[in-house]
């Protein structure tokens, strides 16, 4: 609840805590504490596949139906190492995706007036900077999104051709 303070919080994130306890507390808070002007961008744990992360949603967490006040961004993305004397050698990091997603909201938000009214996804205003990759290419197979859109997870993807973008709104 400290975040009772701050008066212009419209997204919640909280990265690198992926539990069916943190998801719900975010929803929760977003929805009941912030009275519905808050949004919660939810990562999913890591090393999901579709399936996976299908069960998470429906059973381990229980979020599917739980609030219009939230949204779960699957898979984990995979970046450039920003320090490797902090971060370890590996040239690229995988690492939950709310980061960049709240960036492309911030994006599309601010692209016009009412663009807040403008879902972020999509080839152009989904469009996310930095991403490298995934750390699942089940994202890449039509038929392994199919699996997820029901269950109001939305899917990070590209194809050939294409930047990487938010593919669900």
């Amino acid at each position: 609840y400290a975040l009772d303070q701050v008066q212009g919080l419209s997204l919640l994130l909280v990265p690198g805590r992926a539990t069916p306890a943190v998801h719900q507390a975010m929803l929760r808070y977003c929805e009941v504490d912030r009275g519905g002007t808050a949004f919660a961008v939810l990562d999913p744990p890591a090393g999901q596949s579709a399936t996976g992360i299908v069960t998470y949603v429906a059973s381990t967490a229980a979020l599917e139906g739980a609030s219009e006040f939230g949204a779960l961004y699957w898979p984990r993305v995979k970046v450039l190492n920003p320090s490797k004397s902090v971060f370890g050698a590996a040239d690229q990091l995988v690492v939950a995706p709310s980061g960049i997603v709240a960036g492309v909201f911030a994006r599309t938000d601010s692209a016009r007036p009412g663009g807040v009214y403008d879902p972020p996804a999509g080839i152009d205003a989904g469009r996310m900077f930095g991403v490298l990759g995934f750390e699942t290419d089940e994202v890449l197979e039509e038929r392994k999104r199919d699996l997820v859109y029901p269950h109001r997870i939305n899917p990070l993807t590209t194809g050939p051709g294409l930047p990487r973008f938010i593919d669900g709104s």
